[in-house]
């Protein structure tokens, strides 16, 4: 070690005395032919005789040859010496570095590195430094880093001028070796330098290279070593190759000389660990074990670190648990992956529980764990424990960076917490850390939320004016802000915007866009967009034609959602669950049994999986049609197929038999329900009930009416119009009204419905009441509702033609107009009608009322 500081100090002296790269001005005496020399003990370097062409200087140099011999080393005083001489030589040509310095000379840099080199070479050389740390391959590359020092530009050509190199002998003499011709293709040639190679190789993630170079030296002749193996096995690590790094650790594991050690197996989990291959890494640690070898604090690091990767948080906290059981002291690496993974899935308290482990252990969190905690609180929109972790951290002068900032307002901003949001944007600037990108785009994103899109555009503008350049996240979420708002026209034109700034779309884009035109019904808009996502060059994906689909699912076309459903094969995109849950959706809607029944067997038949929503979806087309048979078929096949129907699969199939009034087929599908677990809402009860009036069992009606308030289930006002037309057909005034007193009074509004019956039951009565029916037809005209024909039939019946009109006359209401007007379509909130891609599914399994329209007030 000492003679390649003696080298690197010649090295030093020659560039910095001899700038002039004149030949011979440097080169020391050549050695007397009787001077002692041994080839076990020397360290040299060759350089060419220097040639001439074209007026320009060309060099080649061998790779450094190393050997070294414990008797070079001499007595503990001689070393002693030697090494304060250097000491002194490495101050000389500082100072005459210094001395040298010139702002205009392009060599200052390399001043500089030649300097930090003397000091290295000086440290290695200093007699009270424990030799026994440094090993043959530290020494390899420490020449191989060194020796480029020499380079020097002159006339701006690349000048490699390597001088001679002293040969430290066991006399502590100085001896030279005269410079040799190169062969043409010199390449290492014993197994230090071969080595070094590999490993520079392997910093490269040259892979293939450090394999290449394995082989030559095995051609070669020249055994490798086992630091020759962990070298290929470290390039495979760098480049995340667990099946290369498997083959050569099994090629270490079958040498007849060699065996692996705890390096060599690092290197093989870690190539598992980068790509979250929690199964390769945990046989890497297994296979390490067979061998009797005792995994360090890296090796389960870095099994714990796959674990992370590939989100197996709990595997993750068992293997820090058997690394502590092993007898090996976790580090703070070691937890920070494990509240990593704990991060990643959300859940907080597993992360918190880390933290409180490591402080029993006597270890400080770091920066990377508290981001980590905060990140979990990110993911689950908890903001306060956000907050408090970040006041933690200050408490423990742990220093917050953008990275902690961003997870708190990115938890703000999940919990749609605009104002905390930009507070702590502001805060973030007062600390002096510029926000970056990500910091607006959580604010943005916080606004979305909320859909306050305003504040969301005027942020975007802030990052703008900050000289930051927004994303395609940042468009994205504006667009969508817009979007679900029901602002189409505002969303199109930030799609505009972000081409003329040069943002390409992408297909997140396109799909908001879709998806928004599906819910206003703009169809032809849709299918524009589509035709613009291909000019722009965005691949369509299942994702764009599924929202496309869903609009003319919504649109209620079904020959379109069929056509887009067969262009889309076409087109290369594979239609999966949703798609086809589009087409059958849009089949039920349209009443079309036949077809949704049709696409479902081609589901079934492609092996595309069909779900609850298939089924459900089937189920109500043929219960729109009152095909009961056909309801319980799929029923059947449904729970054939192992897909546990819910409450509204029940509910369509009662539906289904109110349709065509068979009470007794509804009571069965009620009883199935309960049976299977599933308790009855609303929906159920108001189908049951319509299933008895549809059959004139009035008595039935009622009892499930009261046994449905019995059981806690409020009646909404299907429910009560359901009852209330009972009563009405039979002229029962004074019950309808009861019923309607009763819906009021329960807070629900009364809609068209509920006027029809009760005008109904005024015509009906005996004598008819038309009085009553007049001051019904008044508070339905002043509470904002439209007379339908069902209404005005009710009218005329209970009060005549000539005061029906002059009724409508006095309240500015076209009679013949709404003679010829039909009762009011199922609204989008209509808890009756089957549609699984919005709110109403939800109603249906929450029971939830559904407001129908202005209340009324008290009776008539």
């Amino acid at each position: 070690m000492r003679i390649f500081a003696s080298v690197l100090l010649q090295c030093v002296f020659t560039e910095l005395v001899c700038p002039s790269g004149e030949e011979g001005s440097c080169v020391a005496p050549a050695a007397p032919h009787d001077a002692p020399s041994d080839p076990k003990a020397s360290v040299y370097m060759r350089e060419d005789t220097r040639q001439k062409k074209a007026g320009a200087h060309i060099t080649r140099m061998e790779t450094p040859t190393l050997e070294t011999n414990s008797s070079m080393m001499g007595d503990q005083e001689d070393a002693g010496l030697v090494a304060w001489d250097m000491w002194a030589v490495a101050f000389v040509m500082i100072v005459v570095a210094t001395l040298r310095h010139d702002p205009q000379c392009p060599d200052n840099k390399m001043y500089v590195a030649v300097c930090g080199s003397v000091s290295m070479g000086a440290l290695v050389a200093h007699p009270f430094l424990d030799q026994s740390v440094i090993n043959p391959v530290m020494l390899g590359c420490l020449a191989f880093v060194s020796a480029p020092l020499c380079m020097k530009l002159q006339n701006g050509k690349a000048i490699l001028r390597v001088p001679e190199v002293p040969v430290m002998k066991a006399g502590k003499e100085f001896h030279t070796r005269q410079p040799q011709a190169p062969s043409p293709s010199a390449k290492p040639h014993n197994i230090a330098t071969y080595n070094v190679a590999i490993s520079n190789a392997a910093k490269t993630g040259e892979l293939p290279r450090a394999e290449q170079l394995f082989s030559e030296m095995s051609g070669a002749g020249i055994e490798p070593t086992v630091v020759t193996f962990n070298a290929v096995l470290d390039a495979a690590a760098r480049t995340a190759d667990s099946a290369k790094a498997d083959q050569w650790l099994q090629k270490l594991v079958a040498h007849p000389t060699l065996s692996p050690d705890v390096v060599s197996f690092n290197a093989a989990i870690s190539s598992a660990a980068k790509v979250g291959k929690v199964d390769k890494a945990r046989d890497f640690l297994t296979l390490m074990k067979k061998h009797k070898v005792k995994p360090d604090v890296i090796s389960y690091a870095s099994v714990i670190d796959a674990c992370s990767k590939g989100g197996s948080a709990d595997e993750a906290a068992h293997w820090l648990e058997e690394m502590t059981k092993d007898g090996v002291e976790p580090n703070v690496i070691a937890y920070s992956s494990v509240i990593s993974a704990y991060a990643r899935t959300g859940n907080v308290a597993g992360a918190e529980r880390c933290v409180r482990a490591m402080a029993q252990r006597g270890l400080e969190p770091d920066l990377i764990c508290y981001n980590s905690v905060i990140n979990a609180c990110a993911k689950v929109g908890d903001a306060d424990k956000a907050e408090a972790i970040l006041q933690t951290m200050r408490k423990h002068n742990v220093s917050c960076n953008v990275v902690t900032y961003n997870a708190v307002i990115n938890a703000c901003a999940k919990a749609s917490d605009v104002l905390r949001a930009e507070r702590w944007l502001q805060d973030m600037e007062k600390a002096s850390i510029p926000p970056d990108v990500i910091s607006y785009n959580a604010v943005i994103d916080a606004c979305a939320k909320v859909g306050n899109c305003d504040k969301a555009e005027r942020y975007v503008a802030k990052m703008v004016g900050a000289g930051l350049s927004p994303s395609i996240v940042s468009y994205n979420t504006v667009v969508n802000c817009c979007a679900k708002t029901g602002q189409l026209p505002r969303a199109e034109q930030w799609l505009n915007r972000m081409q003329r700034q040069g943002v390409k779309p992408d297909v997140v884009t396109f799909g908001i866009l879709i998806d928004a035109c599906a819910r206003t019904h703009s169809l032809e808009k849709a299918e524009k967009l589509l035709d613009m996502m291909t000019k722009e060059g965005v691949e369509a994906n299942v994702v764009s034609f599924n929202a496309l689909i869903n609009a003319c699912a919504k649109s209620g076309d079904v020959g379109k959602a069929e056509q887009w459903l067969d262009r889309m094969e076409k087109l290369g995109a594979s239609p999966d669950t949703i798609s086809f849950n589009a087409v059958i959706n849009a089949c039920a809607k349209a009443g079309q049994a036949a077809r949704a029944e049709h696409w479902l067997q081609q589901m079934l038949r492609r092996s595309i999986p069909a779900d609850m929503i298939s089924y459900n979806a089937v189920i109500d087309a043929c219960a729109k049609v009152g095909d009961v048979q056909r309801s319980l078929k799929w029923l059947e096949t449904m729970i054939q197929e192992s897909i546990a129907p819910n409450v509204v699969t029940f509910n369509s199939v009662i539906n289904s038999c109110a349709k065509s009034g068979d009470a007794g087929g509804a009571q069965k599908a009620m009883q199935q329900m309960r049976k299977a677990g599933i308790e009855p809402n609303v929906v159920s009860y108001s189908a049951l009930i319509n299933s008895c009036v549809k059959g004139g069992d009035k008595a039935a009606a009622m009892g499930h009416f009261k046994d449905m308030k019995a059981v806690g289930i409020r009646p909404d006002v299907v429910t009560y119009c359901t009852v209330a037309n009972l009563h009405a057909k039979q002229g029962d005034w004074r019950e309808v009204e009861q019923f309607m007193d009763q819906l009021v009074q329960d807070g629900l509004k009364m809609n068209e419905y509920c006027f029809a019956a009760l005008l109904g039951a005024y015509a009906a009565a005996s004598p008819r009441q038309g009085d009553a029916a007049e001051r019904a037809f008044q508070d339905m005209v002043r509470s904002g509702l439209q007379p339908n024909r069902i209404v005005v039939g009710s009218l005329l019946r209970a009060c005549g033609r000539p005061r029906a009109q002059q009724l409508c006359a006095s309240l500015g209401v076209d009679l013949d107009a709404a003679a010829d007007r039909g009762p009011p379509q199922r609204r989008p909130n209509d808890r009756n009608s089957n549609n699984n891609y919005g709110t109403r599914r939800q109603q249906q399994q929450q029971g939830s009322r559904t407001d129908w329209g202005p209340r009324s007030g008290g009776r008539w």
